[in-house]
């Protein structure tokens, strides 16, 4: 999603002060800055809908609960992220703005979404130390990139699914998610919006996105 920014710089605690006295909106904080996220599609918003219906009746009676983009990330360099949604672990109390314990983060992209951005995110993403799996998704076409760190703590190269007849395989869960479920009344455009994203070319190998 395209991006506001406001640009003094604020320390962590000014900056969750500022979000508690915000009636509605996005904000993250992004290298000392306030960014304010813009809306999103309804293309976008059928998407996560569908993602967080699926989740959410995959884990009633489990330990671990979906989250929405209001929740927010705490990366360890100090960025706090909001991904488009989550499954959280952990068991934050009831008023907090942050997931305790995120173990599953996604993003559905946009054409606002710079590549950089991307792997900005997924490197930010893989630095928490609870989250085993980042999801990109692509709301034109049905193809989602699965990123899963390894029993010993290093993310491969991702997982690529494409087509409708593809899933998500969240065995942890007991979750499948079909993509002909996610894309699910969605009419496909003709450019995939990953087909156009690359990873910036001195990046090294072990920590680009390979889209």
């Amino acid at each position: 999603m395209s991006e506001a920014e406001h640009r003094d710089w604020v320390t962590e605690e000014a900056f969750i002060r500022f979000i508690e006295t915000q009636p509605a909106g996005r904000f993250e904080r992004i290298d000392g800055q306030i960014v304010a996220m813009a809306g999103a599609s309804r293309r976008h918003d059928r998407i996560v809908a569908a993602a967080l219906r699926l989740i959410g009746n995959a884990l009633v009676g489990q330990p671990c609960e979906p989250f929405t983009a209001d929740t927010r990330i705490r990366i360890p360099a100090g960025n706090f992220r909001q991904p488009d949604f989550g499954i959280e672990c952990g068991s934050p109390p009831d008023d907090s703005l942050f997931a305790a314990q995120p173990r599953l983060v996604a993003e559905v992209l946009s054409k606002s979404n710079a590549e950089g951005d991307i792997l900005d995110k997924l490197i930010e993403y893989q630095s928490v130390p609870s989250i085993d799996i980042v999801l990109f998704i692509d709301p034109d076409w049905p193809q989602v990139w699965v990123y899963h760190r390894n029993a010993s703590g290093d993310w491969p190269q991702p997982q690529k699914l494409r087509g409708l007849e593809a899933v998500i395989d969240l065995r942890q869960w007991n979750l499948v998610i079909p993509l002909a479920e996610l894309y699910r009344g969605l009419v496909f455009r003709p450019r995939p919006m990953l087909a156009e994203l690359s990873a910036p070319p001195d990046e090294p190998e072990r920590s680009r996105p390979a889209f």
